[in-house]
């Protein structure tokens, strides 16, 4: 069973702004390749990101290694489209 919290990194693409990767690498050399480079969000640590199996975000990293998320939508009325 998994632990509850797992430490995440946060990175930006150089290539698009707009989308963030979350990894448990610390230098996220598993991030695409497409939006390479990556660089370190604001505070450049890693966040716990709780939520065990149900934190979509926790979960695809357990499964896939990675998450991407696309931002840039803070003035919409929608929720962003994510894609892992």
């Amino acid at each position: 069973m998994y632990s509850t919290e797992m430490r995440i990194f946060v990175f930006i693409s150089a290539k698009d702004p707009d989308l963030l990767g979350f990894t448990a690498s610390q230098t996220a050399a598993n991030l695409p390749r497409d939006y390479a480079p990556w660089t370190p969000a604001e505070t450049g640590g890693a966040v716990l990101l709780g939520g065990g199996d149900s934190d979509p975000v926790v979960e695809a990293v357990r499964r896939d290694g990675f998450f991407i998320a696309v931002g840039g939508y803070e003035d919409q009325d929608f929720a962003p489209p994510v894609h892992h």
